[in-house]
């Protein structure tokens, strides 16, 4: 394995990357700046591998990978990954650089050979979420990211997965279990249902006087103005005694009614506007409390 990584160390500082044509994959080509800076930082990094100075080198190659993907730098991060020991990162490096068309046809053969050595050393897990829901994952302590069907490298031994439904800081179920060298496995997680939270209810409508209390209201000072007007203004010449004067029964009597009913409406209406009021203070809106969401732990089926 040695002699395989110096080979590539060697390769990847001398050999050139043979033109082919532009994919439409390929990133845009960087400014002449940045690519002064990328260039710079490879050097610097190389440099530093050759040090012996493997966590210097693989920072400078992460940034200068950063600023300007490329399959010569996913080939010397995936050298000096293996180095550290950091076997799964190493053997995605390689396979990131076989999948850029712009990998040296040179060298493919190499990094096949060295990425199939890699492979046999640990464990692939393809994790599959139940009813094809939208998910994000874990393993370990590793980032989150979304679920996919593509085979992960892990390290042989204990294994753990964290699923949780996409987006949100929901419940989290978690599988578990071990793997060997060069094994594939395939887990299954089914993510519970998403917990309905209560509404909040509305208070319940009530009925209240306040309309029939203003209506009365109105129509009673209607009434007080209209008798006020018969009164004092068709009936001209008062009559302190009964008689027969058409004066006294056609307007006298009518404008005495029309004031009394409207005395009487004015004070049915100030009783309901009176009695709604002492009403609505008694009355307290009801709010459903909403209860927090549980944290699951469920294991996965396999």
């Amino acid at each position: 394995m040695r002699s395989l990584l110096i080979s590539l160390v060697l390769a990847l500082g001398v050999a050139p990357i043979a033109p082919i044509a532009p994919s439409l994959a390929q990133p845009a080509a960087p400014t002449p700046s940045i690519q002064a800076r990328v260039d710079a930082l490879i050097d610097e990094g190389t440099r530093l591998a050759d040090a012996q100075d493997h966590r210097g080198a693989l920072q400078r190659f992460d940034e200068a990978y950063a600023l300007a993907p490329s399959a010569k730098l996913s080939l010397k991060r995936g050298v000096v990954l293996a180095r550290m020991g950091r076997r799964v990162d190493a053997a995605d490096a390689f396979a990131a650089a076989l999948d850029d068309d712009a990998l040296d046809p040179a060298l493919i053969e190499t990094v096949r050979a060295q990425l199939a050595k890699l492979d046999a050393r640990l464990g692939r897990l393809t994790i599959e979420v139940a009813d094809h829901q939208v998910a994000d994952i874990r393993i370990g302590n590793g980032p989150w990211a979304e679920a996919t069907t593509r085979p992960r490298r892990v390290q042989p031994g204990a294994y753990r997965v964290e699923a949780r439904a996409a987006g949100r800081d929901g419940p989290i179920v978690i599988a578990g279990g071990t793997i060997g060298p060069g094994e594939a496995r395939v887990v299954t997680i089914e993510l519970p249902a998403t917990p309905r939270r209560a509404r909040r209810h509305a208070p319940p409508a009530r009925r209240g006087y306040g309309a029939l209390g203003y209506g009365a209201l109105g129509l009673g000072a209607a009434a007080v103005i209209g008798g006020a007007a018969v009164l004092l203004v068709v009936d001209e010449a008062p009559v302190t005694t009964p008689t027969s004067d058409p004066t006294y029964t056609e307007a006298t009597v009518p404008g005495a009614i029309t004031l009394g009913v409207g005395v009487a409406l004015v004070g049915l209406g100030s009783y309901l506007l009176l009695a709604d009021h002492r009403r609505s203070q008694r009355i307290t809106p009801t709010v459903a409390v909403r209860t927090s969401d549980a944290v699951l732990g469920v294991a996965g089926r396999f």
